[in-house]
Order: C-alpha cells, then structure tokens, then sequence
C-alpha cells in the first residue's frame, strides 16, 4: 500500500506507519491555510480511508 504514495489517486495524501498503526496525513503549512482548503484536506483523507478499508480488511482479514 506504501507504494501508493506519490501518485495522483491519493490527492496529496499518503500512507504512513506509527507505533504499528497505518495511517493517511497530508503535509501542509499553516501559513496561508484556509478554511475551505483545510476541509478539502479533511475531506479527501475521509474518501481515501473509505475507498482503501474495504481492500484492507479483505486483504489483511482484519
């Protein structure tokens, strides 16, 4: 799944590992930042965990 980082399908987020957790972040500064930008960032976090959970329970049998 890491090798999914860097493309055009995550939007500007990726896949990370902490303390044995996968997770989804995207890096951005505060400065300048937004309110509709921030939520966009939310947003496009909250569809990449849905499109990819599916794929990783089945895969993973969690």
């Amino acid at each position: 799944i890491l090798k999914l980082n860097g493309t055009l399908k995550l939007k500007g987020v990726c896949f990370g590992i902490r303390n044995k957790h996968l997770i989804l972040s995207s890096i951005r500064p505060v400065q300048g930042l937004d309110p509709e930008e921030l939520e966009w960032i939310i947003a496009s976090i909250a569809v990449i965990a849905d499109e990819y959970d599916d794929f990783l329970i089945e895969k993973f049998n969690l």
